[in-house]
């Protein structure tokens, strides 16, 4: 009988495991790991917000990037999902397909950013996007205007995905 409760008792633990999800960051912290500068844009403005909505949780910072002459502008976000695995695999379900398109005005392609999944858009006219999975647990949003592309693929290099996966810090954002 023993073993009989045992084996019942092994499913809802691994349940439990499953569903038990960390606490997402502080969103104070995750706008210190928004870079100060990014693909020769710089940070002109941070929020950040917490939400919690019957016990589903996450936390979200957002940076606002302008070049000095105004002309290029992106908006970076970072949402945190360590309290809704689930969530953050559902909203990134295409990680699990490769996927690629090219017309005369861009590109659309699945890839891969150092190791992380990655969804990238680009438009000849100066336009990008990127939405990448980082550690299972982070959505990054990156949006580009009024840009090159060399600029963009600059932007992407300095997304802050070290700091998320808990190794370098990034360059912190200056203090408000």
């Amino acid at each position: 009988m023993r073993c009989y409760t045992t084996l019942l008792a092994l499913p809802l633990l691994l349940l439990v495991a499953f569903v038990a999800a960390d606490e997402p960051m502080d969103f104070r912290e995750l706008k210190k790991i928004l870079p100060a500068e990014l693909g020769g844009l710089a940070l002109v403005n941070s929020e950040g917000q917490k939400i919690n909505a019957n016990g589903q949780k996450f936390t979200q910072a957002m940076g606002e990037y302008e070049q000095a002459d105004g002309e290029a502008d992106a908006t970076m976000n970072i949402v945190d999902y360590s309290a809704m695995p689930q969530m953050a695999m559902a909203m990134t379900a295409w990680q699990n397909m490769e996927f690629e398109q090219e017309s005369d005005d861009g590109y659309q392609k699945s890839t891969k950013v150092r190791d992380c999944p990655a969804m990238v858009s680009w438009e000849n006219s100066g336009t990008g996007s990127i939405t990448m999975l980082v550690a299972e647990k982070f959505i990054v949003v990156l949006e580009i205007s009024q840009v090159t592309h060399d600029q963009f693929e600059a932007a992407i290099d300095g997304l802050p995905i070290d700091a998320l996966m808990g190794g370098a810090p990034a360059t912190t954002a200056p203090a408000e």
